[in-house]
């Protein structure tokens, strides 16, 4: 603060020192004094004379420059009145804490040394944090009073929501592909429904019992259109981000503080803003539907008791008990801060993350009573409420944002973009799709019909025959009910441009290097496929093609392991890479893959050259740099693409021992291969 503040004039903490008591202003705890046709300027007043000047319109001529500098960079009086009081109070601490710090110099003599330049403010990303292997945005956000004031950040805008569009295309891909991420994500969202609850008398709700199907029903279509919707709405917001950034390349150096913005570079920003306030509405509704049903939460709501199966209100009421812990307490208070919308208002979005997270922080006990379910719907909200932070962050322009869009011809401009731009990318057709009953019964994951037995002992060729023989099931079961969700979205429209790309990509099947390790019936003779070749099926009517499997295609496979561009680690990475990338029925005893601690994770994918930041909830930001050795970079095309960061989204475990499973871990191994195209022959042992 001392560096921040001693090299900055007061009029740049102007904005955010008046931010920060925006809640006591919204909330009505501070009332402003009312002066009419008077404006307070402080932009750019650097000498005492000048700064906080009241201004009466009367002294303006309505064709000065003036007049227009008054009007939108000027302060209501009352809350000018307000900053001048926050900035007394900072700096006079700020200069009797120095006077206590150098009192060995009397109090007339310090002005009298010289002031020495210095190398720079440490900025926020530079702090070594957590042994230097990752940054936390929390621990950004605590900093910032104390640092100079924030500016938008391109990065903090883009990676984001880039990596985040990569997790829902990856998200899609591995529930087409993989059966038991498939019946985990389904029992996932069935444990957050409301029906789970017990209403007062302590009876489940009847739909469990009378209608079992109509119950997984709704958890499939809400798995499948949640899953089709997260890829095509933030592909949208994804496409509004590039836009902005684009346009502040063009006018970089261009702009002047004293001006409007460029009309385009305007609109960029509203339709941005707007975009994000409207499309946000699914986490709300996620957290807003399953948070009181997730376990730890169960004991302090109720169900309003239905009036049949076929009730679909699913009112709650909070239990008569209060948790007994006090954490517990505040938990659920910010938790619903961030669902109501009243209270949202008033504390807004991100201030609303930044409590909660505060809080799981710091209260260890507090993230138990989260599930992962749950961090990972705040994390897709905290990802909304970084894009709203940075376009605050567009000062001195983005104090007028909020005025600007409330004149008629800009509010109907953004609602016909908002409408086009939606209609383009197919979401209103995705919204209304509904998973036909005849298929969800393909969905239903029942009678084992996604038992996934990637792990079995090679020795006992029975056991290898029975896991083969499931895998082939299973692998058929899924495959027929994404083909028919397909079929179906075809007929209806919905299939737009992403959805077509992550439809059509090439599957990895297990089904034949299992029977081909059943057959072999000895230990280490089954041969793996290349991850991206091995068992591609296509896919007519949801049924599946069987691939080539000859003999060609082993020596494709050698030849291209041999082509692939190695990275060396250490035996504390190779370890954790070995458990993401493990190959079943491939020359290993098929003994259970290792858990993997977080930590280790983060270590190792640090330890390749991803910069990692902790987002809120369970989110973490891996990015690498595009010059970074990668195995993408060889098969680039030297394209732009090539030229950008690799970023991903993924989320923590958010459990007890926050380790990776092996489901989990095989999906992060996939989701490396379609990004980077690592595969298991990518990492050796260094000397």
């Amino acid at each position: 603060m001392f560096t921040s503040r001693g090299r900055n004039p007061p009029h740049a903490f102007a904005a955010a020192d008046l931010e920060r008591a925006r809640f006591a202003m919204d909330s009505l705890a501070l009332m402003p004094h009312y002066l009419n046709r008077y404006t307070m300027m402080f932009t750019d007043r650097t000498d005492a004379e000048k700064y906080g000047e009241l201004v009466p319109w009367r002294d303006l001529p309505e064709d000065s420059s003036q007049k227009w500098l008054f009007e939108r960079r000027g302060i209501h009086p009352g809350e000018g009145l307000w900053l001048l009081e926050i900035q007394d109070i900072t700096y006079r601490f700020l200069v009797n804490a120095c006077k206590k710090i150098l009192h060995d110099i009397p109090g007339d003599k310090l002005l009298e040394y010289p002031v020495i330049a210095a190398s720079g403010e440490t900025t926020a990303d530079a702090a070594p944090q957590h042994g230097g292997e990752y940054t936390s945005l929390i621990t950004r956000v605590t900093e910032e009073p104390y640092r100079s004031p924030p500016k938008l950040d391109r990065d903090l805008l883009e990676h984001p929501v880039e990596a985040r569009l990569k997790e829902a295309r990856d998200h899609l891909l591995a529930l087409r592909e993989d059966p038991a991420y498939f019946a985990a994500c389904l029992q996932d969202w069935a444990t957050h429904r409301r029906e789970q609850l017990l209403d007062a008398d302590g009876n489940p709700h009847p739909i469990l019992a009378k209608s079992p199907t109509t119950f997984w029903s709704r958890v499939v279509n809400r798995v499948v259109g949640t899953a089709l919707l997260d890829v095509a709405e933030w592909d949208l917001v994804h496409d509004k981000v590039l836009t902005l950034v684009r346009l502040l390349d063009q006018y970089e150096g261009k702009l002047d503080e004293n001006a409007d913005l460029p009309p385009d570079l305007a609109f960029a920003f509203y339709t941005l803003d707007h975009h994000v306030e409207q499309l946000k509405a699914g986490p709300f509704t996620n957290i807003t539907m399953g948070l009181v049903a997730s376990p730890p939460m169960r004991p302090y709501f109720q169900l309003v008791t239905p009036s049949g199966a076929d009730d679909r209100t699913l009112a709650i009421t909070a239990v008569e008990e209060a948790p007994a812990e006090e954490s517990t307490r505040v938990l659920i208070r910010r938790l619903g801060v961030v669902q109501d919308e009243k209270q949202r208002q008033v504390v807004g979005l991100p201030g609303a993350l930044d409590e909660l997270e505060y809080h799981i922080a710091a209260h260890p006990e507090a993230r138990l009573k989260i599930t992962p379910w749950v961090a990972n719907q705040v994390s897709s909200l905290a990802v909304f409420a970084r894009v709203l932070r940075q376009v605050e962050l567009f000062q001195p322009w983005a104090a007028r944002f909020g005025a600007d869009v409330q004149e008629k011809g800009t509010r109907e401009a953004l609602e016909q973009h908002l409408q086009r731009s939606v209609a383009a990318a197919g979401i209103p057709r995705l919204s209304q799709y509904e998973v036909s009953d005849r298929v969800v019964a393909l969905g239903i994951p029942e009678k084992g019909r996604f038992d996934y037995p990637l792990v079995v002992d090679l020795q006992h060729k029975a056991a290898v025959e029975t896991a083969a023989e499931q895998i082939r099931r299973a692998e058929i079961a899924l495959d027929g009910f994404w083909g028919r969700v397909k079929s179906e979205l075809e007929r209806a429209g919905g299939m737009t441009g992403s959805l077509k790309d992550i439809f059509g990509s090439p599957l990895r099947r297990f089904a034949s290097t299992a029977a081909a390790a059943a057959a072999a019936g000895t230990k280490g003779q089954a041969k793996a496929k290349s991850p991206k070749t091995n068992g591609a099926a296509a896919k007519v009517n949801g049924e599946a093609e069987a691939a080539d499997e000859e003999a060609a295609g082993d020596s494709d496979a050698s030849g291209k392991a041999s082509s692939i561009k190695k990275i060396k680690v250490g035996k504390r990475e190779f370890k954790v890479f070995s458990a993401l990338f493990y190959e079943p029925f491939v020359g290993q005893s098929g003994g259970k893959p290792a858990e993997i601690p977080w930590a280790e994770f983060v270590h190792a994918m640090n330890a390749v050259g991803f910069t990692v930041t902790k987002l809120y909830g369970s989110a973490w930001l891996f990015v690498r740099p595009a010059d970074a050795d990668a195995n993408a970079d060889s098969d680039s095309d030297g394209g732009d693409a090539a030229k950008k960061p690799m970023t991903l989204l993924v989320q923590e475990p958010y459990t007890a021992t926050n380790k990776i499973l092996p489901t989990a871990a095989r999906i992060i191994g996939r989701r490396l291969t379609w990004n980077l195209g690592w595969e298991r022959a990518t990492f050796e042992l260094s000397e």
